[in-house]
């Protein structure tokens, strides 16, 4: 999950998800699809929190203690997530992590 799209006062926060019980073929791979999107106005833990908990209603038990879920280092992406999902694993995007450290070993090289 990653706030991608700025609307203009709105964001979009999309999600995919694999399907565990379709494989491709000949990779042997669980597909990626589109999950639903969160449309929002703002990015507190109250919106990511309403829209996780619709989520963590439509998932069985089952589903929710495989889930994983992906994310930058947003605060109320974390807060909201230990809320809805406590069972769950929390990893950070290494798209964004390469970005922190890459902008912070800029800033300690022109010290």
């Amino acid at each position: 999950m990653d706030k991608t799209y700025n609307l203009g006062d709105f964001h979009v926060t999309p999600t995919v998800f694999k399907v565990l019980s379709v494989k491709k073929r000949p990779t042997d791979v669980h597909p990626i699809m589109f999950g639903p999107n969160c449309i929002h106005t703002n990015s507190s833990t109250k919106a990511y929190s309403a829209f996780l908990h619709d989520v963590a209603d439509n998932l069985t038990d089952n589903q929710l203690q495989l889930l994983t879920i992906d994310t930058d280092e947003e605060l109320a992406f974390k807060i909201a997530i230990k809320l809805c999902f406590p069972g769950s694993t929390h990893v950070l995007c290494t798209r964004h992590l390469t970005k922190t450290q890459t902008v912070t070993y800029s800033l300690v090289s022109i010290k």
